[in-house]
């Protein structure tokens, strides 16, 4: 019998060796998952500070300037074809058209505005006139209501 509880007691070592495997693994994996989540909030600091910074650099050193240059387009017309050519009178009429379709609606949009605030003037205007005429009816009406009575007075 010595033989088999020596075997009971190594596969019931083996057991408890594989339980307290499992609870050390489950620690050791909690502890991992935390630190990995510190690391991430970490890491979303730091990166919103490394965006401010780079964004106040590049605003503090970096300027664009936007040139335009037309001599290569110039140059060009002497070497164009005369269907290039053609396309290209096509493409500056149209261009200028849409030009001048926006300042036909440009200027009809501040002539219409125009319009508008000639109106509200005169409405403002009107709105006086009214003002002043009830002022004038009433002022009249007292006038007769005073002329009444002094005449009424002056019968009695």
């Amino acid at each position: 019998m010595d033989i088999e509880e020596g075997i009971k007691k190594v596969l019931l070592a083996g057991i408890g060796a594989a339980t307290a495997s499992v609870e050390v693994v489950k620690d050791i994996a909690n502890t991992l998952v935390e630190k990995g989540e510190a690391a991430v909030s970490q890491g979303k600091v730091i990166n919103e500070e490394l965006k401010r910074d780079v964004k106040e650099k590049v605003k503090d050193h970096v300027t664009v300037n936007i040139v335009k240059e037309y001599k290569d387009a110039m140059n060009a017309v002497d070497h164009m074809t005369a269907e290039e050519l053609e396309a290209l009178k096509e493409k500056i009429e149209a261009a200028e058209k849409a030009a001048e379709e926006k300042a036909a609606k440009e200027k009809a949009k501040k002539a219409e505005k125009e319009a508008k605030a000639a109106e509200a003037e005169t409405e403002a205007a009107n709105q006086e006139t009214c003002a002043a005429e009830a002022e004038d009816e009433a002022a009249d009406q007292e006038e007769n209501t005073a002329a009444e009575e002094a005449k009424s007075e002056t019968e009695e």
